[in-house]
């Protein structure tokens, strides 16, 4: 995590056991939970930003790099 204000690392948030970049990574509206596809585990991983944990994962597809958000509700995108 960052702090915005000073610019700088706050604390580092393990999101994967793999090895690859997170991809499409964004906050919810209200700015509660950031999302992230952890590629290298297929998954789709929430983060509690008051908390700076993960709070859940949810499994996606192979080559899963973006997200897209219909009427509130997000779904992972497959890249090939």
């Amino acid at each position: 995590m960052i702090d915005a204000a000073r610019l700088e690392a706050v604390k580092d948030i393990k999101i994967s056991d793999g090895n690859k970049q997170a991809h499409a990574a964004w906050f919810t509206p209200d700015g509660k939970f950031f999302y992230a596809v952890a590629a290298g585990d297929k998954t789709l991983v929430k983060i509690d930003v008051a908390r700076m944990a993960v709070v859940s994962k949810m499994p996606v597809g192979g080559n899963s790099f973006f997200i897209a958000v219909k009427d509130g509700r997000s779904f992972p995108a497959t890249e090939y």
